[in-house]
């Protein structure tokens, strides 16, 4: 009995790291400051196929080259990659956050395009797990946003109207919703696509 438990216990570990190797072929385009290369890019999926982990591909993504020979693009190597995958357009674009979370360049994905952009990454922290304490682990999603010219940005809730309302004082009519509270942190995404569709 004692071994058939081991045996379940390894088949689950097993399965659990299958998941996060699991990938499928999909045709992309990697942008570098002077070119676009068309490659088949290897988009963890997860065991199930759920979708694309975003995550995953924050510190690079696996591809085939021109030749079929499998390489890595880390975000320092490129400015981008984008994709469709099943009809749904992706693009992970690079960033210098060394003062983020990450500490080091990362593949952010682009989630509202235009002069204002919007970006999301994912960081999950773990503790615990040590004599009489769990393992538990925590998963924050970010948002950031970037002006053309400025560096990105990240909104917090404390002190949100008086800094965005300041973020954005080149258009004043949002900089006034945003210090009147009609537009709040929850509506970052209006946001961000008022300024784009209305300032100028």
């Amino acid at each position: 009995m004692i071994i058939i438990k081991k045996y379940c216990i390894l088949l689950f570990i097993l399965l659990i790291s299958a998941a996060g190797y699991a990938a499928e072929r999909v045709e992309g385009t990697i942008l570098y400051p002077d070119k676009a290369v068309k490659v088949t890019l290897l988009i963890p999926t997860g065991l199930f196929g759920g979708g694309p982990d975003v995550q995953a591909m924050q510190r690079g993504i696996r591809y085939l080259d021109e030749n079929g020979k499998k390489k890595k693009l880390k975000p320092s190597q490129a400015q981008a990659f984008t994709f469709n995958y099943k009809g749904h357009d992706f693009t992970m674009v690079s960033h210098d956050y060394s003062s983020g979370l990450f500490g080091r360049s990362v593949f952010m994905l682009l989630v509202i395009d235009g002069r204002a952009k919007m970006y999301e990454y994912t960081v999950t922290n773990s503790r615990g797990g040590g004599p009489n304490m769990p393992m538990s682990t925590t998963t924050t999603t970010h948002t950031l946003i970037q002006l053309p010219g400025q560096p990105l940005y990240e909104p917090t809730l404390i002190g949100f109207k008086k800094r965005m309302a300041e973020y954005f004082r080149d258009c004043p009519e949002l900089a006034g919703l945003i210090a009147q509270k009609e537009l709040r942190r929850r509506d970052l995404d209006e946001i961000v696509i008022y300024y784009n569709d209305k300032c100028r």
